[in-house]
């Protein structure tokens, strides 16, 4: 039976932050396995016994060994130097709360300086599903600082509220201008950015046939469109009218023939029953296939 004193120093986990070659002490800490005898009343019999903390209880021990051990720079696990991300997150009245509190949460997990930025007059926002936000500060305390993402929840109408805050505006085309990143989800790409002039229209493809599958289809043109894309059903039959998968008819905008004069952002593929489908596309260019 091992002990405590008896294991080798690779069973203790360190969390390291030196900047410099110098002594430091790392805490141990460590939970001893028990012996279980198993009948109804469980009895805890452990086989070492060092000194207890004040984190002991009667159903779990947890006892700590403290040592002291130079450490190299290159070991070092997290720079003192290493400035975190600095993240712009805005939010209006009517703002998607999910969307935002999910980025807020997902990026400060991830080690981000995340700022949560009003663009009302109070920072108290109320968001879409009628959740009360506080945030960080207001946008207008934003307008001079430098950020590394500038991230747009959507909604409505707080695609609108952001759209129609001139500050926010201007700190966006500025990230755009110096080649900074940004970006938006949900309402916000179509709504937001692109009155700003910061969204260009992607020219996306979709070829659709007999047998397509029509879900698919009238799915992902849909949310295109939405998003503001410019989307075109092109029929590979000899008519525009195709008849999908379950029987629901589908009039493209033009046959693949004449849309093939054009060049695409996107090829989408919907899945398809008929077999000589990806036939009649061949030569068609480079596609992102669906299966």
């Amino acid at each position: 039976m091992a002990t405590l004193w008896s294991l080798p120093s690779s069973n203790f986990p360190m969390t390291l932050r030196p900047s410099t070659n110098r002594s430091t002490t790392v805490i141990h800490r460590w939970a001893p396995q028990p012996t279980l005898n198993y009948n109804y009343n469980y009895n805890y019999n452990f086989h070492s016994n060092p000194p207890k903390t004040l984190l002991s209880s009667s159903s779990h021990i947890i006892d700590t060994v403290t040592s002291t051990i130079d450490i190299d720079p290159l070991d070092t696990v997290v720079s003192d130097s290493l400035q975190p991300k600095k993240v712009l997150i805005p939010i209006g009245l009517g703002t998607e709360e999910m969307e935002a509190v999910i980025m807020v949460n997902v990026l400060r997990q991830a080690g981000a300086d995340v700022v949560l930025a009003s663009v009302e007059p109070e920072l108290e926002v109320k968001l879409s599903g009628g959740t009360i936000l506080v945030a960080d500060t207001s946008i207008s305390e934003c307008s001079d600082q430098i950020f590394d993402l500038v991230a747009l929840p959507g909604g409505m109408p707080g695609s609108v509220r952001l759209r129609d805050c001139k500050t926010l505006e201007a700190i966006t085309k500025k990230q755009a201008e110096e080649k900074r990143l940004y970006g938006a989800i949900c309402a916000a790409p179509a709504v937001t950015l692109l009155p700003w002039g910061l969204l260009k229209r992607k020219k996306v493809l979709i070829p659709i046939a007999n047998g397509s599958e029509d879900i698919e289809v009238v799915t992902v043109v849909d949310i295109l469109r939405r998003a503001k894309l410019d989307v075109t059903v092109a029929s590979v039959e000899k008519t525009l009218s195709v008849v999908g998968s379950q029987g629901i008819k589908i009039v493209a905008d033009q046959s693949l023939k004449n849309a093939a004069e054009s060049i695409f952002d996107l090829i989408i593929l919907p899945v398809s029953y008929k077999h000589n489908f990806m036939n009649k596309l061949h030569g068609c260019g480079k596609f992102i296939l669906r299966f």
